[in-house]
């Protein structure tokens, strides 16, 4: 190991000084060895250059000598030297003009700091020549889209994560699980306010709880398939973290952050990046990143990943899917007794538009069908959802979930149109040896199956909606129920005559 220098700073100093002078001492008495002293005085002597003109000085030098050819040669050199920096300092000034990206700064001045927005910090390693290269990969049409090479990927913005920290109990034993789950924890009870999704696709919940009930259902998952398994709780907690970031608050509500990383492709980053998280031990950490990071994408999990890694991404899909289902129920039973009375005037007036044996345009779909024998109108579960929704609030839109996913058996504003019927003795809810407790029917409307329907019956709807029945006229096919949509093995007989 080499010593540590000991040269002080007016050492060397010094030094440089010295070899200075013998270099101006010994260059002076070459110039006269060779007889050149007469013209460097004589330049020295000259009109012109940036020199100070010195009556004294000019003395020595026409004296001649050591002393005059002295003074000429420290003259010269000071006069080159005072033009140098002059060229120096214009060629500097231009430059910055041509550049003000580059901002010039005092020696010792801190260059500024990019103004960046709360919870914003700037993270790059400056100087990397570190490359990234993204392959080319099939885009639409079959043609393929170029990749592209991040030439400075470490410039980017990332955000800080507020956390408020909870109350352990006392006598809790704080294992590495358990405080990153605890900095997890923190995090998202520090943003209590996040919605779980924009728009309805988790009804009215939060992001906090909606990952709590995730956590504990991921966690009942594995205890179901009798097998341990320690980042159940995390998993689930973690699962949509990176919404913290991906979501944020204006004065109109809340919409998805363009400058933050997508939604579903982050989380596993923030979790990794938690000092907690480098306790965990190596299986742990490459099992609960792999799952954060796929359980979207679980077909694009990497070739060679564990069982114990799909077995998590998979309780994860389970857990959240059964989640959404409880938040979209429970924001159905939270309508108030208001709201109801406006739903019912919603399907009023959604019955009157419907297309009953297409009476209205036989261009488009029929919206249900009947003839003038039955006692019912047949009209699909996922009709009425697609077209009650122009006739609501937009909050209770939202509420009943009416601007996606409409065309599933089993929506969650489905149950509340049942009652609502019900309530207004407009469902039939046996026929004959038929009978749906959830007021749903399976059908054949000539060669064609339809699930889901509402049987409804048209002598309760002529006291709501007098001379309505009159305008379908008759079904041009035939008629048959089914079964009940949740049996499927009944067979019925035709309704109507061939």
């Amino acid at each position: 190991m080499a010593a540590k220098s000991t040269v002080s700073q007016s050492t060397g100093i010094f030094a440089v000084a010295f070899c200075f002078v013998c270099f101006v001492l010994g260059y002076s008495s070459y110039l006269i060895q060779i007889g050149e002293d007469l013209a460097i005085q004589a330049e020295a002597l000259a009109p012109g250059g940036l020199r100070i003109r010195l009556e004294a000085l000019d003395n020595i030098i026409m004296g001649g000598g050591f002393a005059g050819t002295l003074t000429a040669v420290v003259l010269n050199m000071a006069d080159g030297l005072a033009l140098g920096l002059i060229f120096f300092a214009a060629g500097y000034l231009v430059l910055g003009y041509i550049s003000p990206s580059k901002q010039l700064h005092k020696a010792g001045e801190k260059a500024p700091k990019p103004k960046l927005l709360n919870g914003e910090c700037m993270a790059e390693i400056q100087g990397s020549d570190m490359m990234i290269a993204l392959p080319h990969f099939p885009g639409q049409d079959s043609k393929t889209v170029a990749g592209i090479v991040d030439r400075n990927p470490y410039h980017q913005i990332f955000y800080r994560i507020k956390r408020l920290m909870p109350r352990v109990a006392s006598g809790v034993e704080m294992t590495p699980h358990r405080k990153l789950h605890v900095a997890i924890y923190s995090m998202l009870s520090a943003h209590p306010n996040v919605p779980a999704s924009i728009g309805t696709h988790h009804a009215d919940a939060s992001l906090f709880e909606h990952s709590k009930a995730v956590s504990v259902k991921v966690r009942e998952y594995f205890q179901k398939i009798g097998r341990k398994e320690p980042l159940a709780e995390l998993a689930g907690l973690a699962h949509d973290l990176d919404k913290l970031l991906a979501y944020k608050e204006t004065a109109d509500g809340w919409v998805k952050n363009v400058k933050a990383t997508h939604h579903n492709r982050f989380a596993a980053y923030i979790v990794s990046t938690q000092p907690e998280f480098r306790h965990l031990p190596a299986e742990d950490q490459n099992t609960l990143v792999l799952a954060l990071r796929y359980y979207h994408d679980p077909d694009q999990l990497p070739i060679g990943t564990t069982l114990r890694t799909e077995q998590l991404v998979n309780a994860l899909r389970i857990s959240d899917g059964y989640t959404i289902q409880e938040e979209k129920a429970a924001g159905i039973e939270s309508i108030e007794e208001e709201s109801l009375e406006i739903i019912n005037t919603a399907l009023q007036h959604t019955i009157k538009e419907l297309n009953i044996n297409s009476y209205i345009s036989s261009n488009e779909h029929a919206g249900g069908w009947t003839t003038p024998a039955l006692e019912y109108v047949l009209i699909p579960m996922s009709t009425v959802l697609e077209k009650i929704g122009k006739h609501l609030t937009s909050t209770l839109v939202r509420k009943l979930q009416l601007d996606h996913e409409t065309r599933t058996f089993s929506h969650p504003a489905a149950s509340l149109i049942v009652q609502q019927l019900k309530s207004k003795g407009l469902l039939m809810e046996s026929y004959k040896e038929f009978s749906s407790e959830d007021g749903l029917y399976d059908c054949r409307i000539g060669n064609t199956r339809f699930r889901a329907v509402l049987m409804v019956e048209k002598r309760a709807l002529e006291n709501e909606l007098p001379g309505l029945a009159a305008k379908w006229e008759s079904c041009k096919y035939r008629i048959r129920i089914t079964g009940a949509t949740k049996d499927n093995t009944l067979q019925g007989e035709s309704d109507v005559e061939e």
